[in-house]
C-alpha cells in the first residue's frame, strides 16, 4: 500500500526521489535501519557487523540490516552515512584507517572525523604476523625468521593489504629494525593472503587477528608476533614486536559505529545507551572474543579522544618511513 501511494505522489509530482514530502508515518514504515560497512565479504568486518545487528534485535527490539558497500578504500560508505537523514537509521561500521591513517596518506579525502558522532568502540585489534608452511616449523620467533629471510632471500616478499594501510607501516617498521629487505606484497583481501600462505605461495604476512586464527590450530598458520606493544588478550601466548627488540612498533586498530554528525543529541544518547546495553550481554561478547578482538570502548567521548591521539600517531609514522600520499582512494 505504501509503495502505491508513493508512485501516485511522485507521478502527481508531489513526492520528491528523495521521499522529502513523504508523510513521516509512511516513510518511517518503510525506511529500513541499516548498519553499513565500506568493505567486501573477506575478513571479520562482516561477521561483527551481522553479530551486532542480530544482538541488537535481541536486546533493543532495534532492527538493523548489515550490508556491504565497498568502494574508494571505504570512502563510499563513510560519505553515504554522512549525507544519511540524521534520525539514526543508518550507521557506519568504520574500521580504524578510514580516521586515523587514511587523512594523512589521501590529499583529497572527502570525509572527515567531524562529519561523525562516534557511538561505540565494538572492538579492538592487533595485527599479526603469521607464517605459512614455507617457514620452516623450527621458526617460532621475529629473529629465527628475520635469519631465515636472509638465508632465503626468494621469500622475502611479506603480505598485507593495500599499500598506505596498517600492514604496511608495520612491514616497514620490522624491515628497519632487523634490517631486512623485505618486499612488499600488497593485497586487496584478506582471503587472499590466507590462501596463498597455505597453498604456499607466499611465506610471511601481516593480518587483523582474527583473520586466518582458524588455521592456527592445525598449525598451517603459526603467529609469531603483534604489533601491539603488550601482549594481547586473545592471543597471551604470542610475543610482540617489542619483546624482540623492535620497539617502535604500536599498532592497532578498531572497528566502531558512527552516526551522522547531523544526528540531534537526544537521538544519538539514545544509541549510546543501547550499545552500552548491548555490551554487557554473553552473546555480544562471545561474538568479540570469537573474532579475536579485545573489548573496545563504549564512551564516545573517550572514542573520540582515542582517534585524535591516533591520528597525530600514524601521521608521525607517515612521514618517518616517508610513505607517500596520493591525490585520492
Amino acid at each position: 500500500m505504501v509503495d502505491i501511494i508513493r508512485r501516485r505522489l511522485i507521478k502527481a509530482g508531489l513526492l520528491t526521489l528523495a521521499s522529502g514530502l513523504m508523510p513521516r508515518a509512511l516513510y518511517a514504515h518503510n525506511h529500513q535501519r541499516k548498519i553499513i560497512f565500506g568493505y567486501g565479504t573477506t575478513g571479520i568486518g562482516t561477521p561483527l557487523g551481522k553479530g551486532v545487528c542480530e544482538c541488537l534485535d535481541e536486546h533493543t527490539q532495534t532492527n538493523y540490516e548489515f550490508g556491504n558497500y565497498p568502494g574508494q578504500h571505504s570512502e563510499l560508505a563513510c560519505n553515504l552515512v554522512r549525507d544519511a537523514a540524521p534520525d539514526g537509521s543508518m550507521l557506519l561500521l568504520a574500521k580504524s584507517p578510514s580516521f586515523n591513517l587514511f587523512p594523512s596518506v589521501y590529499k583529497h579525502l572527502t570525509y572527515k572525523l567531524s562529519d561523525f558522532k562516534p557511538l561505540a568502540q565494538l572492538g579492538r585489534y592487533t595485527l599479526v604476523l603469521v607464517v605459512g608452511p614455507l617457514v620452516p616449523k623450527n621458526v617460532t620467533n621475529i629473529d629465527q625468521l628475520s635469519e631465515w629471510i636472509s638465508d632465503n632471500p626468494q621469500y622475502r616478499g611479506i603480505g598485507f593489504t593495500f599499500y598506505q594501510s596498517p600492514g604496511h607501516i608495520a612491514e616497514l617498521i620490522f624491515a628497519r629494525a632487523k634490517t631486512l629487505a623485505l618486499q612488499p606484497v600488497a593485497y586487496v583481501g584478506t582471503s587472499m593472503i590466507i590462501r596463498d600462505l597455505i597453498d604456499q605461495n607466499l611465506a610471511v604476512a601481516l593480518v587483523v587477528s582474527g583473520n586466518g586464527s582458524d588455521f592456527y590450530q592445525s598449525k598451517l598458520l603459526r603467529p609469531l608476533a603483534v604489533t601491539t606493544h603488550d601482549r594481547f588478550e586473545s592471543l597471551p601466548k604470542v610475543e610482540t614486536f617489542a619483546e624482540r627488540g623492535v620497539e617502535q612498533m604500536d599498532l592497532s586498530g578498531w572497528y566502531g559505529l558512527m552516526a551522522s554528525y547531523k544526528t540531534p543529541d537526544e537521538t544519538s544518547t539514545q544509541m549510546v545507551n543501547q550499545l552500552q546495553k548491548l555490551s554487557r550481554q554473553n552473546d555480544f561478547k562471545n561474538l568479540i572474543a570469537g573474532l579475536n578482538l579485545a573489548k573496545g570502548t563504549f564512551d564516545p567521548d573517550e572514542f573520540t579522544e582515542q582517534i585524535k591521539a591516533e591520528t597525530q600517531y600514524m601521521s608521525y609514522l607517515v612521514k618517518e618511513y616517508k610513505i607517500q600520499s596520493t591525490s585520492s582512494t
